[in-house]
C-alpha cells in the first residue's frame, strides 16, 4: 500500500526532469544566439545603409555646388532627379547657407518634405544624422544633413588670397538633406529573422528529441534498480540486478547487490538484539519487583517511625525516630538512584560500573573517618553488565561496605574490580578486627550469597589475616545471553 501511494504521489520522474532541464537550456541558448545574430545583422545593415547614404550624399553634393552658388533651382532639381532610381532614398532637398530651401524632391510615396531642423551648424565638414517619424506611424526616416563646402581653389593665387581664418574654418555654401527609408532594411531583417527562427526551431527539435532518448537510456538502469529495491522491501532477495554500464550506475548496482547480500546477516543480528531486549525486559520486571520489596520495606519503616514520633511526649523521644527516618530516607534515595541508573541501558558499561563503585564507596566510607581506595582493571569484553547484574553487584557491594562501617572498626578499605572476557572479580578488603570478633553473623552474608547466585556467581569471605576480604566472582558470559543461531 505504501509503495502504491508513493507511485501515485510521483509527478515527474528523473528522466522527465532531466529532459525538461536540458531542453530549457537548449531553448535558452538557441534563443540567445538567435537574438544576438539578429541584433548583429540589424546593426550591420543599419551601418551599411548609413554608409550608402554618405556616399550618395557626397556625390550629389559635388553635383550641386554650382547650382547652390547660382541658386539655380532647375539645375538642382535635375541633379536630385537622378536619385529616384535608388530604392533607399525617400526624399532629397538642397538649402543655401542660411537654411533657405532651393530645391526638393520626394520619392517612394512620401507626401511632403519633413521640416528642416531649427539650427544647422555653419561648417563645411561633419555630417549630422537624425531620425524622423513617418506620418501615420511605421518605421522612421533616417535623415542625413550633408554640408556642401566651397569649391576647391583653382590656382595658387586663390589659395594665397585666402586669409588664415578662412583657411582654418571653411564655411559651407549650402546643405543637402537626404532622407533614407528603412523599408528595405526591415524587409531584409524580416526574412533573416524568419530563416533564423526556422533554423533555430529545427535545431531545438533535434536537440530535444536526442535529449529525451538519451535521458531514457540513462534512467533505464535506475528504473531496474527501483524495482529491485521494491522486491527487497517485500523480502525478496533472489533477483540479482544485471546492469553493465561504464558510469557510476554500475557501481551503484554492485553496491546494491552487496547490500542485499548483507541484509540476511543484518536481519539475523536484529533478531538477536530483539531476543536480548526481551531478556532485558524480563530482568527489569524482576528489578521492579525487587524495588517494590526494598523501597516498600524502607517506606513502611519510615511510616512506623513517623507514627512513633507523633506519639512522643518530649523532644528527646522524637530525636531517635527522626534520626532513623533520616537514615532510611538516604538509603531509599540511594536505592532509587541505583535502580534508575541500572534501567538506563545507554550507561551500562564496565567503565561506568567502576566509576559508580568508586563514588558510592567514597560517599559511604569516608564520612566515618575511614580512608577509601579503589583500583579497577577493565579489559575489552563483548558482554556488558545487564540491569539485573548491575543491581546485584551494587547490593552486594553496599552490604559489604555496611558491614565494614558497622562491625569492622577499620581504618581503611580497598576495593579491586577486575573485568575480563571470562569473569568478573570484585574484592572488598579492610584492616579491621576481622570476622571472628565481629559477633554473630546476621543476614548480610546470606543475602550477598543469594544475590550472587542469581547472576551465576559466588561470594567468599576470608578473615585468615588482619581484617576481612570479601570476594565476588561471576563467570562470563552471562547465563541469560541468547545462543548464537545460524541464519
Amino acid at each position: 500500500m505504501a509503495t502504491r501511494t508513493l507511485r501515485l504521489d510521483k509527478r515527474f520522474g528523473i528522466a522527465t526532469k532531466f529532459s525538461m532541464f536540458t531542453i530549457a537550456v537548449i531553448v535558452a541558448t538557441a534563443v540567445g544566439i538567435c537574438l544576438f545574430v539578429i541584433r548583429l545583422e540589424e546593426s550591420s545593415h543599419y551601418e551599411a545603409l548609413m554608409n550608402h547614404g554618405k556616399t550618395i550624399a557626397d556625390t550629389t553634393a559635388r553635383n550641386c555646388e554650382l547650382g547652390i552658388y547660382t541658386e539655380n533651382s532647375t539645375a538642382l532639381l535635375q541633379s536630385l532627379e537622378g536619385l529616384s532610381s535608388d530604392s533607399e532614398i525617400a526624399y532629397a532637398a538642397v538649402m543655401n547657407a542660411h537654411g533657405r530651401l532651393l530645391a526638393a524632391r520626394v520619392f517612394r510615396g512620401v507626401g511632403m518634405l519633413p521640416e528642416a531642423p531649427a539650427e544647422i551648424p555653419n561648417r563645411a565638414s561633419g555630417a549630422t544624422w537624425r531620425e524622423i517619424p513617418m506620418p501615420g506611424g511605421g518605421h522612421s526616416y533616417i535623415e542625413l544633413i550633408y554640408p556642401v563646402p566651397e569649391p576647391a581653389a583653382n590656382d595658387i593665387n586663390d589659395i594665397l588670397l585666402r586669409d588664415e581664418q578662412t583657411t582654418r574654418h571653411e564655411a559651407a555654401i549650402g546643405y543637402l538633406r537626404l532622407g533614407l527609408t528603412q523599408d528595405d532594411l526591415q524587409r531584409h531583417l524580416h526574412d533573416f529573422v524568419l530563416s533564423a527562427v526556422v533554423f533555430t526551431s529545427f535545431l531545438v527539435l533535434v536537440g530535444s528529441g536526442a535529449t529525451i532518448l538519451w535521458s531514457r537510456r540513462i534512467v533505464s538502469p535506475l528504473t531496474r534498480l527501483m524495482h529491485a529495491t521494491q522486491d527487497v522491501s517485500e523480502g525478496k532477495f533472489d533477483s540479482p540486478v544485471e546492469i553493465r554500464t561504464t558510469d557510476e550506475i554500475s557501481d551503484l548496482a554492485r553496491s546494491f547487490d552487496h547490500m542485499r547480500d548483507r541484509l540476511r546477516t543484518y536481519r539475523c543480528e536484529v533478531e538477536k538484539r530483539i531476543a536480548i531486549e526481551q531478556q532485558h525486559l524480563r530482568e527489569k520486571e524482576q528489578l521492579l519487583m525487587d524495588l517494590h520489596d526494598g523501597i516498600g520495606g524502607i517506606t513502611t519503616n519510615i511510616c512506623i517511625l513517623a507514627e512513633v514520633a507523633q506519639q512522643a511526649k518530649n523532644l528527646e523521644s522524637v530525636k531517635q525516630p527522626l534520626a532513623t527516618i533520616s537514615r532510611l530516607s538516604r538509603e531509599g534515595i540511594s536505592e532509587i538512584r541505583s535502580f534508575m541508573q541500572s534501567l538506563d541501558s545507554k550507561e551500562l558499561s564496565w567503565q561506568t560500573l567502576a566509576a559508580q563503585l568508586r563514588i558510592q564507596g567514597t560517599t559511604m566510607v569516608e564520612p566515618h573517618g575511614i580512608s577509601f581506595t579503589a583500583e579497577t582493571n577493565v579489559e575489552e569484553t563483548r558482554d556488558q553488565p545487564g540491569s539485573l547484574l548491575w543491581v546485584n553487584i551494587f547490593r552486594i557491594y553496599k552490604e559489604a561496605l555496611t558491614n565494614v562501617i558497622k562491625h569492622a572498626h577499620a581504618r581503611s578499605v580497598s576495593v579491586l574490580l577486575r573485568a575480563t572476557a571470562s569473569r568478573i572479580l570484585l574484592t572488598i578488603s579492610d584492616d579491621g578486627v576481622g570476622w571472628t570478633t565481629m559477633g554473630q553473623p546476621g543476614r548480610g552474608i546470606p543475602n550477598m550469597k543469594k544475590r550472587a547466585q542469581e547472576v551465576g556467581g559466588t561470594v567468599s569471605l576470608d578473615a585468615s589475616g588482619n581484617g576481612t576480604r570479601i570476594t565476588l566472582d561471576i563467570p562470563l558470559p552471562f547465563s541469560y545471553a541468547p545462543d548464537d543461531r545460524e541464519c
